[in-house]
């Protein structure tokens, strides 16, 4: 009988991604709320936008999107609800130059009853959003808490401008909410 000697795999290493930047968004699972991440990305001309309907363009990608409850809370075969994260979480894959901005968006919300709609101001949802740069080591190059006060409510949280090498500058978010289509969407639809 032979017996193979075989080196185990070496998994210390972790799993490598190509990633430069992550951008994520988090708020506490205890809240049914859909916050959605949005990241306008250059493409020459006023920017594409990453998103839950759109979740590629260019090497950036929406790795994680999250609706709430049904994506965060998981019950075990026994019946107990089991909390998972509520984030979302966009990838910057590659140097890609020009001037990114992030925003997010509170979709839906809901109050154990019903959805709540834009008038219900009663339910904030606090969010905590944070770029980091992971290449040559991680840094935090953003972390800010915001307060997301009503369904439909859009806010900028941040703009940065990567070079070709990509080395990042931190820039004034633009004035316009970066998911106004998204919102202009929404109100036809309430037609």
């Amino acid at each position: 009988v032979l017996l193979p000697l075989v080196a185990p795999k070496d998994t210390s290493a972790g799993i490598h991604v190509n990633a430069e930047y992550v951008i994520t968004a988090e708020w506490p699972t205890s809240i049914d709320a859909d916050v959605d991440l949005h990241v306008i990305v250059p493409d020459g001309g006023n920017g594409a936008d990453v998103y839950y309907s759109a979740r590629a363009f260019q090497g950036v990608t929406l790795d994680n999107d999250n609706r709430g409850f049904m994506d965060s809370r998981h019950k075990t075969i026994d019946g107990l609800v089991i909390d998972a994260v509520a984030k979302e979480m966009t990838t910057i894959h590659g140097k890609i130059s020009g001037q990114f901005d992030v925003g997010l968006h509170l979709f839906k919300e809901h109050d154990g009853e019903r959805d709540l709609d834009y008038r219900d101001r009663d339910h904030p949802v606090t969010v905590t959003v944070e770029v980091v740069k992971l290449n040559p080591v991680s840094k935090t190059i953003v972390s800010k808490q915001v307060t997301l006060l009503h369904p439909r409510q859009c806010l900028n949280i941040a703009s940065f401008v990567l070079d070709k090498q990509g080395e990042y500058t931190l820039v004034d978010p633009p004035l316009t909410p970066v998911c106004e289509h998204v919102l202009a969407n929404e109100q036809l639809q309430d037609k």
